[in-house]
């Protein structure tokens, strides 16, 4: 089976994190072909769109290629009536409509409209991705965000924005991936210091993480809700909806190399239960201990090990 997969950027092509996808079709039998979504024909062949990234270039351009795979009778990846749906940021209105918690969001109609709302707040084009486009307001004062070399090109928007409080981003952004309705892994990008965008062209890194599990019951709520056969779904914990459960460290505070525990050494992690291994623990005690203390305070088995849980 041929399928053609729509990129967007430069040259037609493999993404840098798509190279594996080649073989992966092979394996089941199907030609998948990366081109540019423009130079899609709309003959009926499957499509699956994958890194389209500069759609919002050219909205309209898009919208009625979209509307070709349709009318050709293309099995498109996601539906085209799911992708003119997410095209716009103002859906996000809508999921919070229907009880779905969101940033708190308002729609303005021009880039003078997006002062007065919150004293610290980002404004970004309803259509647009990347960062591109995005401003920060402070107070009075609204500031674009430069995206040199934005290899997408320069942002073209011009209303409406959405505006929403600036979030304190060092916690980072979770992105949770669906497929078929399903559950299937999650990532935390953080910005680089100094900055909010988590973008990896902008500095940000990315990091396969398991999600806090209220993060896990939002984002399986809202694709049971809106099914699709590929979702990502991201998101902020805000105002102590997700608190760190535990800090982990040695017990013994005293410096090397009277107490060189080598605290971290190997770490193993299954759901909510995490294991810290301190192979050079110096204690003879075999006690199970829970809690803050008191513990006990014999070193006389040097290198016995430890593991705390």
């Amino acid at each position: 089976m041929r399928l053609h997969v729509a990129v967007g950027h430069g040259a037609p092509g493999w993404f840098h994190d798509e190279v594996h996808l080649p073989d992966a079709f092979a394996a089941h039998g199907i030609e998948a072909t990366p081109l540019h979504w423009r130079d899609i024909p709309a003959d009926g062949s499957p499509v699956l769109i994958r890194t389209a990234w500069d759609y919002s270039q050219d909205r309209d351009g898009f919208l009625a290629w979209l509307d070709a795979l349709e009318d050709a009778g293309s099995q498109v990846v996601n539906d085209p009536a799911t992708m003119r749906w997410n095209l716009d940021k103002r859906y996000m209105l809508e999921l919070e409509a229907a009880g779905h918690a969101i940033v708190p969001t308002k729609v303005v109609d021009t880039l003078g409209d997006v002062v007065g709302h919150w004293d610290e707040a980002v404004a970004k084009p309803v259509v647009g991705g990347g960062a591109e486009g995005l401003h920060l307001v402070d107070g009075e004062d609204v500031c674009l965000v430069p995206v040199p070399g934005n290899r997408w090109g320069e942002a073209r928007a011009t209303g409406p924005w959405l505006v929403q409080p600036r979030l304190d981003m060092t916690g980072g952004e979770w992105s949770l991936f669906y497929f078929g309705g399903a559950y299937s892994h999650a990532v935390l990008k953080r910005p680089k210091a100094g900055d909010l965008r988590v973008q990896e062209e902008h500095g940000g890194t990315t990091q396969a993480l398991m999600p806090p599990a209220e993060a896990r019951r939002a984002a399986d709520g809202l694709v049971a809700a809106h099914p699709c056969v590929q979702a990502r779904v991201d998101g902020v914990m805000v105002d102590g909806a997700w608190v760190q459960e535990a800090y982990l460290k040695a017990i013994t505070v005293r410096p090397a190399p009277d107490y060189d525990d080598q605290f971290g050494w190997s770490v193993a992690i299954s759901g909510n239960t995490i294991v810290v291994d301190a192979p050079y623990e110096d204690s003879c005690s075999t006690a199970v201990v829970n809690g803050a203390g008191p513990y006990p305070d014999d070193d006389d088995c040097g290198n016995a090990g430890a593991a705390y849980v």
